[in-house]
């Protein structure tokens, strides 16, 4: 059985007792540095290999799992969705995903985070995330790319203000408490969610369900354009997650490196909105190319930023870049497809 938390704790506490005597004793028989070190390095050095070992194993998931089910889940909520349900489990949804939040502090071995934090986590949001999408070309069709553009924001600001927040937090009052102040402030925004989120009345339930997953493969435009996306996701993801890894390894503080992220989400926000205004003039496709092509050169001038100010302006321009390719996807794909198979093509472009 895999040890926990508090075992490791325990195991650390019980060597460290066992080191602390002997370093009084060799440093009260001759005051020398160097029989402290052989004595500790002789017998307890081992002792706390061991303890650090135990502790690894204890290490918590990462988000992998959770973003593959908010993905993935998306296929099977696209179907509903497409069926007139929407509501009711988007409700359900949250209620999982507060609660495995609020769980996430009282876990104590490997497989109860991959519980809540990989599958109760992720499966939910995959019952928010596409239904929050889909329902919004059902509501808007001049403005689309505006609509897109301000619910992209949301992501934007979390994005922003929710890792500052809980690495204070993380200081101040522990992971446990740290956990439970996140699940109220996600009870809150979900209640909103809830509220507003809602499909228009004349949606016609009946010829959604006429409708298969399988005869979306038969749309060429939209097939293509799902191919496209995916083969660009393998790389335009790939700076945001080692903008901050670079920055150490030019040798920038840690307490620096950590908003240069905090830029990359800002600017984001302003790439979303921006993008989705100028869809509604342009066209959603000629945008996205535009903007993906420039966050293209952005990620080629990368590795030529050698200081923080320099990579601080790459950050913000590929933020912003990146931005506003994600909101354009949802309002291309809404006018690739009839509306009644926008939830499954929603989920199926995702999940591919």
């Amino acid at each position: 059985m895999a040890p926990t938390l508090s075992d490791t704790d325990e195991t650390c506490s019980a060597t460290l007792t066992e080191v602390e005597p002997s370093l009084k004793f060799r440093e009260g028989f001759d005051g020398t540095k160097s029989d402290v070190a052989e004595k500790v390095d002789d017998v307890d050095l081992e002792k706390m290999a061991n303890a650090v070992d135990s502790l690894e194993c204890d290490v918590p998931p990462d988000g992998g799992l959770a973003a593959w089910l908010v993905i993935f889940g998306g296929l099977i909520s696209g179907q509903m969705i497409d069926k007139g349900w929407v509501k009711l489990p988007m409700l359900i949804a949250s209620i999982v995903l507060v609660t495995a939040t609020f769980l996430i502090g009282e876990c104590k071995q490997l497989w109860q985070l991959i519980l809540c934090q990989g599958l109760a986590i992720g499966g939910g949001a995959g019952f928010i995330f596409p239904p929050s999408l889909s329902v919004v070309p059902q509501w808007f069709d001049k403005r689309r790319g505006r609509a897109y553009g301000l619910l992209g924001i949301g992501s934007a600001v979390g994005g922003t203000t929710l890792p500052i927040i809980l690495r204070k937090l993380l200081d101040s009052v522990g992971p446990k408490w740290t956990s439970r102040i996140l699940g109220f402030i996600l009870l809150g925004v979900l209640t909103i969610c809830n509220v507003l989120v809602r499909p228009r009345k004349t949606l016609d339930q009946h010829e959604g369900r006429k409708t298969h997953l399988a005869s979306l493969f038969g749309n060429k435009p939209f097939m293509i354009f799902t191919a496209a996306t995916a083969t660009i996701f393998f790389g335009i993801t790939t700076p945001l997650g080692f903008f901050d890894v670079y920055a150490q390894h030019i040798q920038i503080q840690t307490s620096k490196s950590f908003y240069i992220l905090v830029a990359a989400n800002g600017s984001s926000g302003i790439g979303r909105f921006t993008g989705g205004f100028w869809a509604d003039y342009l066209g959603s496709m000629n945008v996205l190319i535009l903007f993906s092509s420039i966050a293209a050169i952005t990620a080629i001038c990368w590795p030529y930023a050698q200081s923080f100010e320099s990579l601080l302006v790459v950050a913000t321009v590929y933020g912003f870049m990146y931005g506003a390719y994600t909101t354009l996807l949802p309002p291309a794909t809404s006018y690739m497809v009839p509306q009644h198979q926008l939830g499954r093509a929603m989920g199926l472009s995702c999940t591919l």
